[in-house]
């Protein structure tokens, strides 16, 4: 196996574990099966097809841009809401629950950063 085939592996579990998602959620937004992403992950699979690097950059944009959204409400507000569970996630119900908190805690560190405080609280609370 060559080392690019490996890094390229190694570079969308890292991508992957970065957005917060499980091998099993990246399949199904991928729309491709969980043992397809282990494959490239391990490097099983020869390499990673740039279709599905490219979604996971999209991912990522996505994610980035509510990390921008949750940083504006919670200067405005003090407060970040996150969820509990999956498919409740306000214009994103496709993604899991976790995707949406590791980017409510990236804002909150981001804010910290300029010495705003803020708080996550679960929606339900």
């Amino acid at each position: 196996m060559a080392d690019d085939d490996r890094r390229c592996g190694a570079e969308l579990r890292a991508r992957r574990e970065l957005l917060g998602l499980s091998s099993q959620e990246t399949a199904q937004l991928l729309s491709v099966g969980e043992r397809a992403v282990r494959g490239w992950e391990t490097g099983t699979a020869k390499t990673v097809p740039a279709g599905v690097i490219a979604e996971l950059a999209q991912l990522e944009q996505n994610q980035d841009d509510v990390v921008r959204e949750l940083e504006e409400i919670g200067r405005r507000s003090g407060v970040i809401v996150i969820y509990r569970g999956d498919g409740v996630v306000p214009d994103r119900p496709e993604l899991p629950a976790r995707w949406h908190r590791v980017a409510a805690a990236t804002a909150l560190r981001n804010l910290a950063v300029d010495d705003i405080d803020v708080r996550i609280v679960y929606a339900d609370e």
